[in-house]
Order: C-alpha cells, then structure tokens, then sequence
C-alpha cells in the first residue's frame, strides 16, 4: 500500500496506520492514535475506526497457511476468509473512544475473480461486475459485556464464510438484497477518475508541493488518461 502512491495518498488523508504486523511496533500507533481520538478538542469530529482483522488479502498462499494453523489451534477451517488476528482487535475494543457507539460489520463478496488491482493497471479495466455487501449493525454494549472477544471474532469470521459460501453457490447472500443499481462501464471510470483528481488537487492544496507529490500528480494522470481512452 505504501509502495502504491494512488492508494497510499488515499490512506494518508483518511488517516489510515500503516502497521508493521509487529505487535511491539503496532501497539505504540494503535496507542497513541486511540489516544488522539479521546482528546475531543485535537481529534476532528465526527470519524469512524475501520480494521480488517485478517491483516493480509487472501491468496492461496494464505489460505494454506490459515489452514495450518487452524489445524494447530483446533480452530474451524475458513475457506472464503483468513483467520482472524485477534490481539489488534481486543486492543482497540478496550481502549475504544466513547463517540462509538456501534460497530458495522462488513462482508462483501464479488462475482467471479473479485477485485484485482492487478486489472486497474494493467488493463484499465475490472473482470468483477457485480458486489455484494452485507452489513450488520452491533452495538459496543453487546461486545463490552463479552467476556472473550477474540472468540466472539472467530465465530463472526465463521458466519462470514458460511455467507460467501452461500454466495457462491446460489449467486445471492442469504439475507435481503436490496439492489443498488449499477454504472455503465464509461460512467464508472470517469467517476472514479474524478475521484482520484479531486484527491490529488486537495492533498497539494493542503501541503506545499514537492517533487514526490508532481510524480504522484503524473502518475494519476496517466492511468486517467488509460481508463478514459481504454476500449
């Protein structure tokens, strides 16, 4: 994410952390940002956390290793997501700001290949043509008066493989679907485009311009100017 400049300036103005996985390392961000967050006068309001306790995108590589220590930890075995990591999760639950009062659970799947960033630059282009998100609403009340979280978690990632497996199978998730519409190919990548141009203009407009931010600016203009004029 670091190395790619779209997604890393997207990152930086949403105020995301780029952790090492390193729990001695990660622990001093996670603190000292939940820490920025109680302090109601420092911290802009209102924001919302957003985590992804698999901590890494699912490959088949991962998927084996998932498996494995699955296997070693008499844990259920995940197909459609990763184990969870636990540690994170359980931290930011305890120190968590009381502006949150709720935690939005998210499971999203996609039609066959799914999302590949490999296809945005490289081909301009997305083989998936269809999402699908289900979304529950948990109060922090319900998690707070849990004794173990980290085994709540682990039953919720279990829920969210038997969803995509549902999803799989019959191409719709188990619960109501409410159809959101759709862009046409065009309009989707000129959106998008926008998009990424409104995020360059207000990140040099909001810091003083520097060689590694002209490169960023020509980068985004090359992959527009690939998407628009890709056939």
């Amino acid at each position: 994410i670091k190395i790619l400049s779209i997604i890393r300036l997207d990152s930086l103005l949403q105020g995301s952390l780029f952790l090492k996985r390193n729990w001695v390392h990660d622990e001093l961000l996670l603190k000292k940002r939940l820490n920025d967050m109680n302090n109601i006068k420092q911290y802009p309001q209102p924001y919302s956390i957003g985590i992804y306790p698999e901590g890494h995108r699912i490959t088949n590589k991962r998927r084996i290793l998932s498996h494995q220590y699955a296997k070693e930890k008499n844990l259920p075995i995940l197909n459609h997501v990763l184990i969870p990591r636990t540690k994170g999760f359980n931290y930011i639950l305890k120190h968590l700001p009381n502006t949150i009062t709720c935690l939005y659970d998210f499971t999203i799947g996609y039609e066959e290949n799914g999302l590949n960033l490999k296809d945005m630059f490289l081909r301009a282009d997305f083989t998936c043509k269809k999402v699908y998100i289900s979304i529950k609403r948990i109060p922090i009340n319900l998690l707070n008066n849990i004794d173990d979280p980290s085994i709540w978690l682990m039953n919720n990632f279990k829920k969210k493989d038997d969803i995509l497996s549902y999803l799989l199978k019959h191409n719709k998730m188990p619960n109501k679907q409410i159809n959101l519409g759709h862009y046409t190919h065009k309009e989707w990548k000129f959106k998008l485009s926008c998009y990424w141009l409104i995020y360059t203009i207000i990140f040099n407009y909001i810091n003083h311009i520097s060689t590694w931010k002209i490169i960023i600016i020509l980068q985004h203009y090359i992959i527009i100017k690939a998407w628009l004029f890709n056939k």
